[in-house]
């Protein structure tokens, strides 16, 4: 799959009466997972997450926020793939504590280059 940017490629620089635009690229090893609970223990939410995730290949990595949300990075970007096309083909979201999570591709929104793991090649 191809990353995607949010503005074309060769656009001129913003004048200083307009702001820059943030980058928008997808991180092809990543997903964002809201709805996952705040308030819990870190450690235990991690734990929930890498099991849960794991249905769609190994898991390198969560970031938990205790904001409810998290992202879950995966070791192969071919698990990102099955997992979106499993909820895109109407299949149930993963479910923690009892609710469906969402789940959405993880992207880079900050000023500059996104990190090396996310840059287009």
């Amino acid at each position: 799959t191809a990353l995607s940017w949010d503005a074309e490629i060769g656009e001129e620089a913003a004048t200083e009466a307009e702001p820059a635009k943030p980058q928008l690229v997808l991180n092809p090893l990543s997903v964002w997972v809201g709805s996952v609970g705040s308030g819990l223990d870190p450690a235990a939410q991690k734990e929930n997450l890498v099991r849960i995730f794991s249905e769609w290949g190994g898991v390198a990595k969560v970031v938990y926020s205790d904001k409810g949300y998290a992202f879950v990075n995966f070791e192969h970007s071919s698990s990102v793939t099955a997992l979106l096309a499993h909820l895109k083909a109407g299949n149930r979201p993963p479910v923690m504590h009892g609710r469906s999570v969402v789940v959405k591709p993880a992207q880079w929104k900050g000023p500059g280059p996104p990190p090396a793991e996310t840059a287009p090649s």
